[in-house]
């Protein structure tokens, strides 16, 4: 019985099924099809549906071949071999990629906009600090041509210094609102080609004291000037010199040397003059000096001051050549000169300005 229904389902039913099987496996209403048929077979339900039902009935109930025969014809399966899956929505995944492209040229144009106010800012302190710079150039040129041709006898040794720029002068406003000082000390030899070593600070019109300025100056420059007259052996630039020099003649700067010009100095500062006996190689004792910023070359001068009528003015006596030592940036051995006596100031002067007097350095020979 079953071998005759399986012969008839065979034979009767085979071009069903080719036909079935054929057009379920087309992509269009062909090979006498219907389109009827074709929009009905390509519903996944109504094809699965159909193929279980259909093999269900002719197979008799062996659902084991039915499933595999089924199996075979599964649309997903099918899609998945043809390379033509179901389609997607991909709406959320670009909304992110709109949003990371935000994010990303967000911050490239707060980096760009952060750089160029950073740019402009450092171009501003650029531009001022250059005016500074260049006014206080400005500034300490015209107080080093004045003092060149005239002997401010006020700047001797004086300490702190002393306005050393001509009446009258008023050095421009920088940026910051602020005008410019400067300030000067000047050591004097007068039995020497560099008859006057001047020191001139200057600062900013915000540091009010000439002791301040000294020890801290925007620009300090150290100036030497030859006041012996060409082809003289006298210096005839001070009021009053030794010998007389001829009516109306004045050698004051026939020669001029820079010695220093440099901007954010530390002037040496002395702390201490402590005595000791004579050395080799002095005939005079030796003092030791203790302090702050000794740089070589230095030079050590003692100055005395000498009151008359009530004027006080200072007299400077070197140390003797090279008997000065720097022993490090805070110790200076030097020999006390073989002219003068008494309480004098001792003063060191460097390529980094000159100490200021005080109490702290002085000492009696």
């Amino acid at each position: 019985m079953v071998s005759e229904r399986l012969r008839g389902w065979t034979s009767s039913s085979n071009e069903n099924v080719r036909d079935f099987t054929h057009g379920w496996s087309t992509s269009s209403p062909s090979n006498d099809v219907s389109s009827d048929r074709y929009s009905k077979i390509n519903d996944p339900s109504y094809r699965v549906g159909t193929v279980r039902g259909w093999f269900g009935a002719r197979w008799n109930g062996n659902t084991s071949r039915a499933r595999g025969n089924c199996d075979a014809f599964d649309p997903l399966r099918a899609s998945a071999q043809s390379g033509i899956m179901p389609g997607r929505d991909e709406t959320g995944a670009s909304l992110i990629l709109a949003l990371i492209f935000l994010v990303v040229v967000s911050l490239i144009v707060l980096s760009m906009a952060t750089w160029t106010s950073t740019g402009l800012n450092a171009s501003a302190r650029f531009t001022a600090a250059q005016s500074i710079v260049s006014t206080a150039n400005s500034a300490t040129e015209v107080a080093v041509q004045s003092a060149r041709y005239n002997f401010q006898s006020s700047t001797i040794d004086a300490s702190p210094p002393v306005p050393c720029l001509p009446s009258g002068f008023n050095t421009p406003i920088v940026p910051n609102g602020q005008s410019l000082s400067t300030w000067c000390s000047t050591q004097w030899n007068p039995l020497s080609a560099s008859t006057r070593k001047v020191a001139f600070y200057t600062c900013l019109s915000a540091i009010t004291t000439a002791s301040a300025c000294a020890t801290r100056p925007l620009l300090l420059a150290i100036v030497t000037y030859n006041d012996f007259p060409i082809g003289g052996n006298y210096e005839s630039c001070a009021p009053t010199t030794s010998p007389t020099p001829p009516s109306g003649v004045s050698s004051c700067g026939t020669g001029m040397v820079v010695d220093t010009w440099v901007f954010g100095a530390i002037p040496p500062q002395i702390t201490g003059v402590l005595g000791q006996a004579i050395p080799t190689g002095c005939t005079t004792p030796q003092v030791q000096i203790d302090g702050t910023g000794f740089t070589n070359p230095a030079s050590v001068s003692f100055v005395a001051s000498v009151t008359v009528n009530g004027v006080t003015s200072y007299v400077s006596y070197p140390a003797p050549k090279g008997s000065v030592t720097v022993v490090n940036a805070s110790t200076i051995l030097a020999c006390e000169p073989t002219s003068g006596s008494g309480t004098v100031d001792v003063v060191v002067a460097t390529p980094t300005g000159v100490s200021q007097m005080t109490t702290a350095d002085q000492i009696t020979y």
